[in-house]
C-alpha cells in the first residue's frame, strides 16, 4: 500500500491511498498430488501408502528391551563428599 498526499490549490491537504496486488508465486499455486512419486518414494523407503481412511497412527512396531546399568549411578551417591 502506498499513501499519496498532496496539497490543493487552496492549501488544504489530500491523501490518496493505492496500491498494487500480486499474485503469490507458484509454489503456493494447489497442484495435484505426485501419486507416482510417493509411491516410488514408499517403495525405496520400505513404507506404504495408506488410504484416506486409514488410521496414520498405527502401533505396529515390535518393542525391544533396552538394558541400562544403573551401577554408575549407585557409585556416584555412594562416594563421600570431601569436607574442608
Amino acid at each position: 500500500m502506498v499513501n499519496l498526499t498532496y496539497e490543493r490549490e487552496d492549501g488544504s491537504r489530500g491523501m490518496m491511498v493505492t496500491g498494487l496486488s500480486m499474485n503469490y508465486s507458484k509454489e503456493y499455486e494447489y497442484n495435484t498430488t505426485n501419486i507416482a512419486l510417493l509411491e516410488q518414494m514408499a517403495s525405496v523407503g520400505g513404507g506404504r501408502i495408506l488410504e484416506p481412511t486409514a488410521n496414520p497412527f498405527e502401533h505396529n512396531l515390535t518393542t525391544t528391551p533396552a538394558i541400562t546399568p544403573i551401577w554408575p549411578y549407585l557409585l556416584a551417591a555412594a562416594m563421600p563428599v570431601p569436607t574442608r
